[in-house]
């Protein structure tokens, strides 16, 4: 029997990052399982969605959900962590939701996309964003 999926949604306000997605989504390695597992080519950034609330508890949730596990990594004696990523969908635009295994932001959801997603859909810092996160089970 196939498990049942579900779009839920969470809201938040797009805020700056720390540049650091930038960094990540650039090597070979994350990019190459992005591609094959997920059928993403990640625009070498993310978009960072700053959450309260009960959008944050259902975030909270989410991180113990299985979505699609992105191998980590070494290189050059440093260590890369896993990354948990969930399909999703922002303003009509496929994306994904990425939870990496060793991650600064406790109440910040990070969004990627193969498409620069302040630029496509005209966000700012502050902006009301509502992001479609698909779940299994």
């Amino acid at each position: 029997m196939e498990e049942e999926s579900s779009w839920v949604p969470i809201e938040g306000r797009v805020t700056s990052g720390v540049e650091r997605g930038k960094n990540f989504l650039s090597l070979r390695k994350y990019r190459e399982q992005f591609k094959e597992k997920m059928d993403i080519s990640p625009y070498e950034g993310t978009l960072n969605v700053k959450l309260r609330g009960e959008n944050l508890k259902i975030f909270q949730k989410l991180k113990e959900k299985e979505g699609v596990l992105i191998e980590g990594f070494e290189k050059n004696g440093k260590r890369y962590g896993k990354v948990n990523a969930f399909y999703a969908e922002l303003g009509g635009i496929d994306c994904a939701v990425i939870i990496p295994e060793f991650s600064r932001y406790e109440e910040t959801m990070e969004v990627i996309s193969e498409k620069h997603l302040r630029e496509e859909l005209g966000l700012h810092d502050e902006d009301l964003v509502q992001v479609l996160v698909k779940v299994e089970g």
